[in-house]
């Protein structure tokens, strides 16, 4: 298609958008909506369902710009032939009329060289009569030469009536040439029909074109603000997983340092435990001891001593209750250490459960986003904006708050407390060191 193709298309008025059949959205037409395009293109009742179904087999722009383009080459295919016909006709005619011209020059020059030629002739011939006349002896080659004259002129006429039958089939053929221009004016004029045919087609199809045109970029634009929403609101998601993950990898490194704090301070207590033990044991032996050592001499005691006695009794019965009051206090503290531990392994579960599942949802997200934006997620996690999604970020503070508050309730530097305090009893020491 070259740029006259092009300019052809650009005049043609586009038709008003209006006129053009639709049903709500659908581009297939039915044949009351193009009844009136029927009627303007004189399509034949029996050619009208085939056109319809044509016209809603079309569905896809391309084609339709496919077949506009193909319309638009047999407009200008057309248009070339008429062309070419109107300048054949035209060069036809002129060579016509040159002929013609160039045949009547001919025919006069030649009858004007034949009548010069036998005017010399007979002016040759009466000189060569007069010859004969007074030169007997010339006669008989004066009738040769006559003869040899008349051959000539026998030939030349010969040849003028062939020159004639050349010239009928010449105005024959121009006769055949003038009938094929009036055939091709004919044909031009049915040409000139259908091109207008075919320029209003080509008007319908472009309003059509238009209008799928426009319903094309309504949807792209619908469908792009979708996906950068949803992109947003996947990457705030992803953010805040990624977030939340960091959280609970720091709060088990914590929990780990707290495990391995409280392993410490369980072995420490152990020990303790088995020194109270056996601090327990050598205070029994001792009470044993003077319990049996104090039996023999009662009887020998006097009444002095009896004071004295009496603070040794108190000495032990006070040694006894310190015992008593230390194994209760560790086993309390057996009980509440056994506690904490069974609390902290419970929270350790539920983390684990949970950050698992964090997991499987984040590692199903990475399939909804390319890899550079899993990747940027997670190098810009901790920068991201919390605020497009408040429900992670409460389910966030759920999970970390209440292992946050566990750790400040069990810090390592409260823990000590206890067993520092039980120790301060046994050994009787007030600074808290621990040997």
């Amino acid at each position: 298609m070259n740029q006259h193709s092009y300019d052809i298309y650009a005049q043609v008025p586009a038709p008003p958008r209006h006129h053009l059949p639709s049903d709500n959205g659908n581009h297939y037409h039915s044949q009351g909506g193009l009844e009136p395009y029927l009627a303007q293109l004189g399509i034949s009742p029996a050619d009208k369902p085939s056109f319809i179904e044509e016209i809603n087999s079309i569905d896809d722009v391309e084609f339709l710009r496919r077949l506009v383009i193909e319309k638009e080459r047999e407009k200008q295919s057309i248009a070339n032939d008429l062309d070419i016909a109107a300048r054949l006709g035209l060069a036809i005619s002129e060579t016509n009329e040159e002929m013609q011209v160039k045949v009547l020059i001919r025919l006069i020059s030649v009858m004007e060289h034949e009548n010069q030629y036998l005017h010399s002739e007979l002016m040759r011939s009466t000189e060569l009569t007069n010859q004969l006349m007074s030169r007997d002896d010339q006669s008989r080659s004066l009738t040769e030469q006559k003869m040899y004259m008349n051959k000539e002129l026998d030939m030349a006429r010969r040849e003028l009536r062939r020159f004639r039958k050349e010239l009928d089939g010449l105005s024959g053929q121009l006769n055949d040439m003038a009938n094929d221009m009036v055939d091709s004016r004919g044909r031009a004029g049915s040409y000139a029909k259908k091109l207008a045919e075919v320029e209003h087609n080509l008007t319908t199809t472009q309003e059509m074109n238009v209008n799928l045109q426009n319903l094309l970029e309504k949807a792209l634009n619908t469908q792009k603000q979708s996906n950068a929403n949803t992109t947003h609101v996947v990457r705030n998601i992803q953010s805040d997983l990624t977030r939340v993950v960091q959280e609970n990898d720091r709060l088990r490194s914590r929990i780990a340092e707290l495990e391995e704090h409280q392993s410490d301070c369980e072995n420490k207590l152990a020990e303790m435990i088995d020194k109270a033990k056996e601090y327990a044991s050598l205070l029994e032996q001792a009470q044993d001891t003077i319990h049996t050592l104090s039996e023999p001499r009662l009887d020998d005691m006097s009444v002095s001593h009896i004071p004295e006695k009496a603070g040794k009794e108190t000495e032990i019965t006070k040694g006894s209750l310190l015992s008593t009051e230390i194994t209760q206090e560790i086993e309390k503290e057996i009980e509440k250490k056994l506690v904490i531990k069974m609390d902290i392994k419970n929270r350790i579960v539920k983390h684990d459960s949970i950050v698992n599942d964090r997991r499987k949802a984040q590692e199903g997200l990475k399939y909804l986003l390319p890899d550079r934006d899993v990747s940027t997620s997670y190098a810009y996690g901790r920068r991201g904006s919390f605020g497009s999604d408040t429900s992670n970020i409460s389910a966030a503070s759920a999970v970390t708050l209440p292992a946050v508050s566990f750790i400040n309730r069990v810090s390592p530097t409260k823990s000590p407390s206890t067993p520092t305090r039980i120790f301060q009893i046994l050994t009787g020491r007030r600074d808290g060191t621990l040997v």
